[in-house]
């Protein structure tokens, strides 16, 4: 789904939620993205992070919390300028070697929002961070009311859990965990949910995670573009890595369409309520549409497929290039209108 027309754009004054996909070192395309969303002052009550995603959404949380949003999207292309380097990412980790789980601990992840996370005492605005892990053990789900076992674990923090060091240790497990590329990094362990791994392996972009919550759009950044036909692989390095990009961009897929499908059935039941003079809401209930609202999804992608996931740690000059990217992107996603609005 593109961004709406001008004429139709929603006002400011509703909640809106980001999602930010996983992308390892691309990732320096959502501090880009970030950045003029926090120049348009939107009210964001709920953020959601996968990978290095995760990592930038904890950042974000924080100034969004503190309430100055532009800080926080300053501090995070700072970041990537400056930290996201492979020498203070990656700490190796002999045992991880010699076992073959984990070229490297988090401990440099961990370093990094140390750094540049710090407690939120009294918070000025309220915003909800949800981060996605691969909880490798697995925990307990159901399908139509009997059990069944699901890999996917989402870790839901408020503004109690930034107001102190011990509250942010736990969000900084939580983040760094979803952030273990699998064999990058060792599984790390999170609370309640044992030794866990990159959440972009269950659930790369969680779009489904806010289209039901309260919120009147969604923003998604993602740094693959949005129509992509490469040419098939011919090696078998070449074919695995393909298929992780498919895994997760037919994900995304299915995700937008659900999305689309869901505004347009509320569109009709609305409209068909008006025509029978019945009750919306009786109408939704009956089409297992209860407490489901119209929600807008903007996509910020580029127009061009994004280097090897890893190549930004080794050389500043492409994270500089996706950073740049990432505006450009923001900026032709969103209605001009809403500039004059926001200003």
């Amino acid at each position: 789904m593109n961004a709406p027309a001008a004429e139709t754009i929603m006002p400011l004054t509703n909640n809106m939620a980001v999602v930010l996909a996983g992308a390892v070192a691309n990732g320096a395309f959502e501090a880009g993205a970030l950045e003029v969303l926090a120049e348009r002052g939107y009210p964001i009550t709920r953020i959601l992070g996968t990978s290095s995603g995760a990592l930038n959404a904890t950042l974000f949380s924080r100034y969004t919390l503190a309430g100055d949003q532009r800080a926080g999207a300053a501090a995070l292309v700072t970041l990537w300028r400056t930290d996201a380097t492979w020498w203070r990412v990656f700490r190796p980790s002999l045992t991880g070697i010699v076992t073959l789980t984990g070229f490297s601990t988090q401990e440099g992840l961990l370093s990094i929002l140390r750094k540049n996370v710090q407690p939120v005492p009294v918070a000025a605005a309220d915003v909800e961070l949800c981060v996605v892990v691969t909880a490798l053990r697995g925990r307990k789900g159901d399908i139509g009311g009997k059990p069944a076992t699901t890999h996917e674990g989402v870790c839901s923090f408020s503004k109690k859990d930034f107001a102190s060091t011990e509250g942010l240790r736990t969000v900084f497990e939580a983040a760094a965990a979803s952030a273990s590329f699998p064999g990058a990094f060792a599984p790390a362990k999170v609370a309640a949910l044992g030794r866990c791994a990159d959440g972009g392996i269950v659930n790369n972009t969680p779009l489904k995670h806010v289209i039901a919550a309260d919120v009147g759009r969604v923003v998604v950044i993602v740094p693959s573009p949005r129509v992509s036909h490469e040419r098939a692989p011919d090696t078998i390095g070449a074919l695995a890595g393909r298929v992780a990009d498919i895994v997760v961009q037919e994900r995304l897929y299915r995700d937008l369409r659900a999305a689309e499908k869901v505004n347009a059935r509320l569109a009709a039941l609305d409209n068909l309520a008006t025509k029978l003079k019945v009750s919306v809401d009786e109408l939704k209930s009956a089409a297992g549409l209860a407490g489901m609202r119209h929600v807008d999804v903007v996509e910020i992608r580029p127009s061009e497929a994004p280097p090897n996931s890893f190549a930004g740690f080794f050389c500043s000059s492409t994270r500089e290039k996706l950073i740049q990217q990432g505006r450009a992107a923001a900026r032709a996603a969103l209605a001009p209108k809403e500039v004059a609005t926001a200003a």
